[in-house]
This record gives C-alpha cells, sequence and structure tokens, in this order.
C-alpha cells in the first residue's frame, strides 16, 4: 500500500529510492468509517494522508448549517493545510462519505524531510501552490458567477463526473452554495439546452 503514496507523490515530483527509504518507516495506515470525522471543529491538525480508498467532504458550521467546500476522492492528498501551517484550531470537518482506507504521515516528518533532502521541500511548496490555486478558484468561482454559472464551472472540473457519481446531491448543492431544489432546475434547464443543441 505504501507504494500507492509512492505512485501519487511522483505526479508532483520524482522520488529516489534513497529520499523514499527515509520516508517509508514514517508511513501509516488508517481506516476511518462512513460518516466518521478525520479532522474534527476545533482540533489541531498534525497528519497528513492520501486516500487509498473512499472519499471525503470538507465543510464550516455557519449558524449551524453545514457548508460543503471541497471533496476528496482516491489518491488524492486530505487534510487541513491551514491547521498544519499555523498550529491553530480547526475551523473546518473533513468527514467521510464511504468507508476510507488512508496513508497518513505526520507533518514534523515531512520537515524533518525538508531539512535533509531538498526535493521533499520542492515537494512541500508544489503542494502549498496547488492548495492555494484550488483555494482560488472557489473564491473566484463564487464572486464571478451566478448560481447557474457555478454549475456550468463545476461541469467542467476534472473531478465533476466523479462527484455527480459518489457525492448525494444535498452536498452538491451546498458546495455550490444553492439549494437542492434550486440544483434540480438549474441541471434540467443545463440538459434541455444540452439536448436542444444536440
Amino acid at each position: 500500500m505504501k507504494e500507492i503514496l509512492r505512485q501519487v507523490m511522483s505526479q508532483t515530483i520524482p522520488i529516489a529510492q534513497d529520499e523514499w527509504e527515509a520516508f517509508e518507516p514514517h508511513i501509516f495506515t488508517k481506516t476511518v468509517k462512513k460518516r466518521e470525522q478525520l479532522i474534527r471543529l476545533g482540533q489541531i491538525s498534525t497528519e497528513i494522508a492520501v486516500i487509498i480508498k473512499g472519499s471525503f467532504r470538507q465543510y464550516h458550521i455557519i449558524e449551524g448549517e453545514e457548508k460543503t467546500t471541497f471533496f476528496f476522492f482516491d489518491n488524492q492528498f486530505v487534510c487541513n493545510y491551514e491547521s498544519i501551517l499555523l498550529q491553530t484550531p480547526s475551523n473546518i470537518v473533513i468527514e467521510a462519505m464511504e468507508d476510507c482506507e488512508l496513508l497518513y504521515f505526520k507533518n514534523e516528518t515531512m520537515q524533518r524531510l525538508y531539512r535533509l533532502y531538498p526535493k521533499y521541500e520542492v515537494f512541500g511548496r508544489l503542494i502549498a501552490e496547488n492548495v492555494y490555486l484550488c483555494a482560488m478558484e472557489r473564491l473566484n468561482t463564487f464572486l464571478l458567477n451566478s448560481p447557474e454559472g457555478r454549475y456550468r464551472k463545476f461541469l467542467e472540473h476534472h473531478d465533476s463526473q466523479q462527484i455527480l457519481n459518489r457525492v448525494p446531491q444535498h452536498y452538491i448543492a451546498s458546495y455550490l452554495g444553492i439549494t437542492p431544489v434550486s440544483l434540480s432546475r438549474i441541471r434540467a434547464r443545463v440538459a434541455r439546452q444540452a439536448r436542444e443543441l444536440a
């Protein structure tokens, strides 16, 4: 299973054998049941995980209501990066949508590898840049698009089909900042327009 993590990391930057051997003993496995929280509200995060099997959603609780902000799937990293960097209590919850299998490691392990192997520092920077770009994409989508525009942008995203197939509609509606009823109407309208253009 640990080789899966190496493969995922190598999609960002190649990892030499000696670099991997310094890291491999510090990687551990974990299972998370459906609806179990990987990251709890107020928890200070110390771990970074990659999903071997399963899916998670990230949400904020605003005035008692859950607002979904992100989804994580197989072969993706999952963590509260802000809490890890700042060592502050988490203001989000990350909850399993399915039974999940994870590989994880401590942030302190990665910090040590940064000092020993420059390539890991490059890897960390590239991951941080990706987190930033994802956050900016989400922000711009909400600032610049109507609800229907947000749905159309969502359909262009590389994970959209996976989300539609694996995520309940009310979570998708929350992710898009609309009600499930509005999402149903938008989906029907977009599908009708696509048929008319075909």
